[in-house]
């Protein structure tokens, strides 16, 4: 699995009611702070990038964030 996948898996693993945008325009990316890409934010936080992608971590990085147990 990719990493937009993995985040997709595991928002429905922990029931999270969210909304999951894709950004694939370079202008659009360029906004964002510096960070290696693909990147996970949440509400605007830089939360995981690329190295840092599989569902356990995904569902780490959310819990952590939204304080949910995983």
């Amino acid at each position: 699995m990719n990493m937009l996948q993995n985040i997709l898996h595991a928002i429905h693993e922990l029931e999270i009611e969210a909304t999951v945008d894709e950004v694939t325009d370079i202008n659009e990316i360029a906004e964002y702070p510096l960070t290696p890409y693909p990147a996970m934010y949440v509400d605007g936080e830089f939360i995981c990038h690329r190295e840092c992608n599989t569902l356990q971590h995904i569902k780490e990085c959310l819990y952590r964030k939204i304080g949910k147990p995983i």
